[in-house]
Order: C-alpha cells, then sequence, then structure tokens
C-alpha cells in the first residue's frame, strides 16, 4: 500500500503521504495509523489488512474472515480506523492555533473539528471481498490509490463553486501553504519513531480532554 501511494502521489502539488504513524499520550492512550494523506480540504486515512483468502461483511457490520476453510471472526477495520481518525482529530484541534491561520472565511480560527476527515480500508490484492451491505470504504490495494484521487478531485470541485453547498463540507477548508506545512511538522514531529524518544513526543492528554 506504502508503494502504492509513493508511485501515485510523490509528484502531486495536492497530496501529501505518510506511512505507520504513531501518536501517544502521556496517559498512555495511542493510535497506530497505516497510512495517512493529507489534501488541500482535509485528510484521507487508510487502513490496510493483509488478506490471503476471503473476507465478509454482513448488512450489520460485522466483519468474518475465512481461514483453514471456517468462517471466523474479526475485528472491524471500519470501525478501528474510525477510532484513530477521531484520535487525530482530537490531537490537530489541540494544537489548532499552532497549525491554522487566524481567519477562516473572515470568521475566526475554527479548527479542525469541521475538516473532512474520511477513512478506507484496504484489503490485499490476493485477497477477496463479500459484501453483504454498502461499504464504499472498503476495496482492495491496487484500487485505493483511485479512491483517493476522487475524493481529492471532489474537494478540489467544491471549492471551485461559487456557492456552497450547506449539506457538505466538501471543499469548505482549503489549507494555505504554511497551513499545509505546519500540518506536515506536526504530523512528523509527534510521530514516536522509536522507544528511546517517544516520551519527548507524548501529547499532553489535558489538551486533548482524554
Amino acid at each position: 500500500m506504502a508503494f502504492y501511494l509513493k508511485r501515485a502521489f510523490r509528484d502531486d502539488p495536492e497530496a501529501w503521504v505518510f506511512n505507520d504513524l504513531r501518536y501517544e499520550t502521556d496517559e498512555g492512550d495511542a493510535a497506530q495509523i497505516d497510512h495517512l494523506v493529507l489534501h488541500r480540504s482535509g485528510f484521507i486515512l487508510i487502513e490496510s489488512k493483509s488478506v490471503t483468502s476471503k473476507v465478509r461483511i454482513h448488512q450489520n457490520g460485522e466483519w468474518e474472515r475465512l481461514w483453514n476453510n471456517h468462517w471466523q471472526g474479526m475485528p472491524s477495520p471500519i470501525k478501528q480506523v474510525e477510532r484513530q481518525l477521531e484520535f487525530l482529530r482530537r490531537a490537530l484541534h489541540a494544537y489548532r492555533e499552532q497549525l491554522l491561520g487566524k481567519l477562516i472565511f473572515g470568521h475566526g480560527q475554527v479548527g479542525f473539528g469541521g475538516v473532512p476527515f474520511e477513512i478506507l480500508v484496504a484489503i490485499s490484492d490476493n485477497g477477496s471481498i463479500d459484501r453483504k451491505g454498502d461499504f464504499p470504504e472498503v476495496t482492495k490495494a491496487d484500487f485505493v490509490t483511485d479512491r483517493v484521487r476522487e475524493i481529492i478531485k471532489r474537494h478540489k470541485k467544491a471549492r471551485s463553486l461559487l456557492s456552497l453547498n450547506l449539506k457538505s463540507n466538501d471543499g469548505l477548508y482549503n489549507f494555505k501553504d504554511e497551513e499545509i506545512e505546519s500540518i506536515r511538522g506536526w504530523l512528523t514531529g509527534y510521530h514516536c519513531r522509536q522507544k528511546a524518544d517517544r516520551k519527548s513526543t507524548r501529547l499532553n492528554s489535558s489538551h486533548l480532554g482524554i
């Protein structure tokens, strides 16, 4: 997945890719993000699942995987990445004054509360997906870059409209160059690379409201 993303977006001026991010709080809470795409209007979190056989998603959202010719329950990757999303949103919002400009659309800086955070779940190319319901966020790994491009294109088109769609936050945000640089620096600066330096990069739980 990291290879696909790098090949697709390494020269793209509208997308920035991060892989294997980990964030911790001083209270011991943590989030592990497989892949993250930052774009001008928001974020896309991608959860990778190594599946060599078949996964089945029921209409109620429960997941199963085929193992040794038997179906076994498994944690929902959708729920997993949604928890990571909320952790990251809360963390970025806590540092909004350092990361975002003071004005958005002529109003006071509103932070990351309304920024679009979208998710994708990538299943290995040699696996297969049996959907019993509508789960558009789940796709094969080799289709993920197409889905990312569609999301970025959708937001870019929305930003170009003269009137905003009040029912959607598509294109609502348009990060400035300096904001992009600040967010990129934060994402790498607070990432816990090694045990030896995790203490200095842990997020303050009181800032996050944890």
